[in-house]
């Protein structure tokens, strides 16, 4: 939930870690963290940040549609 709340507070698309895709992030942010090779994180990020426009842009509407 603080990744959510930080990507909103700066504007950014959320990245939502998914169960099913939990060892992963675990895995490249253990090697983030003890390697400082950040290049997985980046890449998983962008892939949770894609599944999530494309999850939730179709349930955007305009008001005036109502």
């Amino acid at each position: 939930m603080i990744i959510l709340k930080q990507c909103l507070d700066h504007n950014i698309v959320p990245v939502i870690i998914r169960d099913i895709h939990k060892a992963e992030y675990n895995r490249y942010l253990n090697k983030a963290q003890h390697e400082q090779d950040y290049k997985g994180l980046e890449a998983y990020f962008e892939k949770e940040q894609k599944y999530y426009q494309e999850s939730t842009i179709p349930m955007i509407f305009d008001f005036d549609e109502l």
